[in-house]
Formats: structure tokens, C-alpha cells, sequence
């Protein structure tokens, strides 16, 4: 029989699946307390392995931060990498007990204009060339991508309860016994319900 129903015809890649600068991160590694033209380098690792890496310069204006220069390389299949230098303007919001929080402005262009969204995290595209904010990359979050419907991810919700369970195997007073058993009880309810829903979904 045919399949019917919704398919996904192209996948989009998660935030936590692509290059990033986290603005929280920076301010960490203490971007703002070094001087002008600093550079502060930034580097990714997947599966322990590095990545890839760059160099943020901050740029000052009437003593303020106002923009971040990132510099990095571009592998490319024929000839030399990439060199990549540009800037990206800074904005900066009061917070509600005081001090000042900083964001990243997008220095894409989409549609012929400048995006100029407000952001926390750049990212990059695996097949792109400059940093830009989830919108403009056109990512997701990896949580939107579950389905409470499908099997394997039912089966990973109660994978998650299931520690929860073991956390209490030994339990110390009633109510921790009590909170194993009522566990134990929504794993049993949820594993009845995802066969069912399973066994009505058109083949």
C-alpha cells in the first residue's frame, strides 16, 4: 500500500549541530575585560577532536564595546583555504537589577536586507561561509524534530524515567519508594499506549 500521510523532505540542522559563538560564553572567557584589538580565540571539537577554531578582536566605541572582528579559515576542496575578516556590530540592553547584557547583531543580508536581528549565538551552516543568527541559517532545535507520536521517541521519554526509577532502587522513606512505584506505573502506561498508537498508524 502506499505511504500516506506528512514527510519531511529536508532536515534542518540543529543549533547544537553547527559552528556557534555564544555571547555567554565570550563574556566568560573574559572578552570584555581584556583591552581593545585583543584577540580571544575560539575553537570547536566534535567527538574530541578539534573542529575548527577563530579569533575574536573587540573593537571600542566612546569606550563602549560596539563590534566583534571574527577571523577564520574556510577548507576549500581546490586550492588555498579561505581567510574570512569582517565584523559584527554589538548591542547592548540593561538588565532588570543593573549591569549591561550584550548581543550580537546579524550581519546577514536576506530578502536584500539587512537582517539586524538581535541575537545571543552565531552560527554557521555547514555549507556556509559567514556567521549569522538561527533565523538567517535557517536552523532548529533539536526538540522540535521529536514527535510524541513516533515509537523511538516515546521509547526515549521512558528510557529517561527509567533512570529516574533506578535513582530511587533504594529507596530511603516512603516517599521516595512511592515516587519509584508511581515511575514504574507511567513507563508501564506509556509502553501500552506508544504499541497501540503504533499498531494504528497506516502502513
Amino acid at each position: 500500500m502506499p505511504l500516506t500521510g506528512r514527510a519531511v523532505q529536508s532536515r534542518k540542522y540543529a543549533v547544537d549541530e553547527v559552528l556557534r559563538i555564544d555571547m555567554v560564553c565570550l563574556r566568560d572567557l573574559g572578552f570584555f575585560k581584556l583591552s581593545e584589538d585583543t584577540p580571544l580565540p575560539v575553537s570547536w571539537t566534535a567527538e574530541g577532536r578539534p573542529f575548527g577554531n577563530a579569533i575574536v578582536r573587540r573593537a571600542d566605541l566612546h569606550g563602549w564595546p560596539a563590534r566583534a572582528r571574527l577571523t577564520y579559515t574556510l577548507p576549500q576542496e581546490h586550492g588555498e583555504p579561505r581567510l574570512m575578516d569582517y565584523d559584527v556590530a554589538l548591542a547592548s540592553s540593561q538588565c532588570h537589577f543593573g549591569g549591561h547584557r550584550y548581543w550580537f547583531v546579524c550581519p546577514l543580508v536576506r530578502n536584500g536586507l539587512l537582517c539586524g536581528r538581535r541575537c545571543r549565538c552565531l552560527c554557521r551552516h555547514p555549507d556556509g561561509v559567514y556567521f549569522g543568527c538561527r533565523e538567517c541559517i535557517r536552523l532548529t532545535y533539536r526538540s522540535r524534530r521529536m514527535h510524541r507520536d513516533w515509537i523511538w521517541e516515546c521509547f526515549l521519554k521512558y528510557e529517561n524515567r527509567l533512570k529516574q526509577a533506578r535513582k530511587c532502587k533504594r529507596p530511603c522513606g516512603i516517599k521516595a519508594s512511592v515516587r519509584r512505584l508511581r515511575i514504574l506505573e507511567l513507563i508501564r502506561r506509556g509502553l501500552r499506549g506508544a504499541g497501540r498508537k503504533l499498531e494504528s498508524r497506516p502502513l
